[in-house]
């Protein structure tokens, strides 16, 4: 196995950033749906805990909230250790713009 980790800092509250990243996994899907299939996530208190199937190959990891960041890490197959660059880049570019959401209730 390939370890992946990617820590993001976010301006928003813990809650907030919570629930845009409950937004990832289901938009990740959708975004690469040829490529993704069977993603499941679930929450353990402020951790997020995810897998899916890439192209056969199975993929699992956790997200874990803090006030100001975010680390998403996990486990890539042997076979696909050599696209940990690209999938800690994918992250690195997709999360901050998540988290640079605006929710409704908070301040202009």
């Amino acid at each position: 196995m390939a370890k992946f980790e990617v820590s993001i800092t976010h301006a928003k509250t813990k809650a907030n950033a919570s629930l845009l990243l409950d937004r990832l996994v289901p938009q990740l899907a959708e975004t690469y749906r040829g490529d993704i299939s069977n993603a499941q996530y679930h929450w353990s208190g402020a951790t997020l805990l995810f897998s899916f199937s890439a192209k056969g190959f199975d993929i699992s990891g956790i997200a874990i909230v803090t006030e100001r960041q975010i680390t998403i890490s996990g486990d890539l197959p042997f076979f696909l250790g050599g696209f940990r660059g690209a999938v800690e880049d994918k992250l690195r570019e997709v999360a901050p713009r998540l988290l640079a959401e605006r929710l409704p209730w908070e301040p202009l």
